[in-house]
């Protein structure tokens, strides 16, 4: 534990997300780093806080928070609507109580949303530290590009529901901001070399972007950024858990609080065998798949195989309000179902209108059951449909699945698109099966300062 007085000299942390599954994977991420928090507080450890799109109805001082995490559901929105609603958060990060605050910023590992846009917002608070690397997902950076299982990015193919090229380096993804490379041997060599660096790319205003490849070396970055005068860390969910420890004092004990919620039977055995587990039923659960990429299709076809019914519903239909949710409602009776959207694409429909529509679709069978919700776009319109503003993550099933209760008392599991394997709808379920929801605490509904 961490003395009163330790506490009194520590600094605090809040993260923003531009979407709600990588808000949800930083909340976990920090979960096991909230031993010894600054702040007082009788609701839960972390919190997701989901901005609304007028951020000035939000009413929060950024400033009087430690460990929450605010999903701004930027991703989806226009450059100038994002901007404007990362500054509007920023704001209350600017005054002089909040000097002890640091904001870290949550951005897609695999480039995807407004990261130049975003990091210029973020440039003007401060120099920007920038490491994407994702270790436990095969996600590492060298020579200042994204390599996926060794593979580089733009030669993966992650990128297919973008609609474009993925970028051949982040250098390119984030021009034309200036920026500068930190080398693999600057990370892992002398700390002072590596300060010495970071600090000169600050000083000709460039965003240093950090090359990557293990959690080693985003603990080597991360306390490089804070001993960096107003550095404003960006990056990785993991570089995120690596900030906040590196902002910990040394006798913090960094420890994932247990999860009095769950009552797990033969959990490993779920997770050792790529998720086919016991394949109990958890009961009406609503699946709902609004991610484009191949990863995605896979998953829900695994799930389809494995006695799931899945629903695939036209994109055209929904844009037009035509499709009827009542075969959605008839199945959920006998236990889970998949819902999706056909790959056909609509001229004109941007992605975030499909899961507007989406969400719409499903609005009148999803509430008051467990929901799998895949794609932060999906996740969020799913939720706004049902009127959730804060959700408490209660643990993280596998990697970026993470389990939440929700401000109305249900559960919700969020993950991104291309996270988890070709077995992870059928693993998440089976998680669901096991749990003993009658433990559960009633949900908090407050931010506490």
């Amino acid at each position: 534990m961490v003395s009163e007085e330790r506490k009194a000299d520590m600094r605090r942390m809040v993260a923003i997300a531009d979407d709600l599954s990588g808000a949800a994977e930083t909340a976990a991420a920090l979960m096991a780093l909230g031993v010894g928090s600054p702040v007082e507080r009788s609701g839960p450890l972390v919190e997701i806080v989901l901005v609304p799109a007028d951020a000035s109805e939000l009413g929060v001082d950024l400033a009087a928070h430690d460990l929450c995490v605010f999903d701004s559901d930027g991703r989806t929105a226009s450059i100038a609507e994002a901007q404007r609603r990362l500054r509007r958060l920023l704001q209350g990060a600017a005054s002089a109580s909040a000097q002890q605050l640091v904001v870290f910023l949550k951005v897609d590992s695999l480039l995807r949303g407004h990261l130049a846009n975003d990091l210029a917002v973020m440039i003007d608070r401060g120099p920007v530290v920038l490491a994407l690397a994702l270790p436990k997902l095969g996600r590492t950076t060298s020579g200042g590009v994204v390599m996926v299982n060794g593979v580089p990015l733009h030669e993966a193919d992650l990128w297919n529901g973008e609609g474009r090229e993925a970028p051949h380096s982040i250098e390119a993804a984030i021009a034309p901001l200036p920026t500068g490379t930190v080398g693999i041997a600057l990370v892992r060599g002398d700390p002072l070399e590596l300060d010495r660096e970071i600090a000169a790319l600050a000083s000709r205003g460039a965003v240093a972007i950090c090359d990557a490849a293990t959690t080693e070396d985003l603990d080597r970055i991360a306390h490089a950024t804070v001993r960096l005068d107003r550095a404003q860390p960006v990056g990785s969910s993991a570089f995120g858990y690596a900030v906040r420890k590196a902002l910990l004092p040394a006798d913090a004990a960094a420890v994932s609080p247990p999860s009095p919620h769950l009552e797990v039977g033969a959990r490993d055995d779920v997770h050792g065998r790529e998720g086919v587990g016991s394949q109990r039923s958890p009961g009406p659960v609503l699946v709902v798949v609004g991610t484009a990429s191949a990863q995605g299709r896979a998953q829900l076809k695994a799930l389809s195989d494995s006695g799931v019914p899945t629903i695939t519903v036209r994109a055209d239909e929904l844009l037009a309000g035509s499709a009827d949710s009542a075969a959605v409602g008839a199945a959920l009776l006998a236990g889970p179902v998949a819902v999706t959207v056909d790959s056909t694409r609509v001229e004109g429909a941007a992605p975030a209108a499909v899961a507007l529509a989406l969400a719409t679709f499903v609005t009148p069978v999803a509430g008051g059951i467990p929901l799998v919700l895949t794609g932060g776009a999906t996740a969020r319109s799913v939720l706004d449909s049902l009127g959730v503003r804060r959700l408490e993550p209660i643990t993280e099933i596998e990697q970026g699945a993470v389990l939440s209760r929700t401000d109305q008392g249900s559960l919700v599991v969020t993950r991104p698109g291309a996270f988890g394997g070709v077995g992870s709808l059928r693993l998440i379920l089976d998680h669901l099966a096991h749990l003993n929801d009658d433990a559960a605490p009633a949900p908090q509904r407050e931010v506490s300062p």
